[in-house]
């Protein structure tokens, strides 16, 4: 350890690394009036995007979420994927995307689950109103998933779903946030004059 003199002055510099970090290592060098040591950051990237309008039912969107975020998938290692859709009456969700009739058998559940033929109350916007907003709460209004090698990090047969729950189509607001754990090597050099 270098020792370190309250009247002498210190001078502080960061040199960027990007070493393979695990979560809580601590490692700290000290050589010749130097300190070297590991701090971690968050580090995002953000980007708000609109989906074409579709009508009720269940819409595989992962080429859709591809496109809008390759930007900020390039040179991620190890990160995470958070989507959330800005709206009460749509969700979204990863299932199974190679057989069509899971999508079908996704809207018939939660039409039998949340069925419109309740006495709902809040129809202002139609009779499927609050059966959407229901609906929606149900399946929830954000996912997240890991990113592994600049790629998402989903299983062979997983998507990403819009469930739309309205029956006029809408066009959708989704919000992208990759955040990634960035380790910087820092160096404290100690000045003695």
């Amino acid at each position: 350890m270098v020792a370190v003199h309250p009247d002498r002055p210190r001078l502080v510099h960061n040199f960027c690394s990007l070493p393979r970090f695990r979560k809580g290592a601590q490692i700290t060098i000290s050589t010749f009036g130097a300190r070297y040591y590991f701090r971690s950051f968050i580090m995002g990237w953000q980007k708000t995007f609109t989906l074409d309008r579709r009508a009720k039912g269940c819409h595989l969107i992962t080429d859709d979420v591809l496109s809008q975020i390759r930007p900020g998938l390039q040179d991620v290692q190890v990160g995470m994927l958070f989507l959330f859709v800005k709206h009460t009456s749509c969700a979204l969700t990863i299932n199974e995307n190679w057989d069509p009739d899971v999508r079908r058998d996704m809207d018939m559940a939660l039409d039998s689950v949340v069925p419109e033929s309740l006495n709902w109350r809040h129809t202002d916007e139609g009779p499927d109103d609050s059966v959407s907003h229901t609906k929606s709460s149900l399946v929830g209004s954000t996912v997240s998933m890991p990113i592994t090698n600049g790629a998402l990090n989903l299983g062979t047969w997983q998507g990403i779903y819009l469930t739309e729950f309205r029956h006029l189509a809408h066009t959708r607001t989704v919000v992208a946030t990759i955040l990634i754990r960035v380790p910087i090597l820092c160096v404290l050099l100690e000045s003695f004059e």
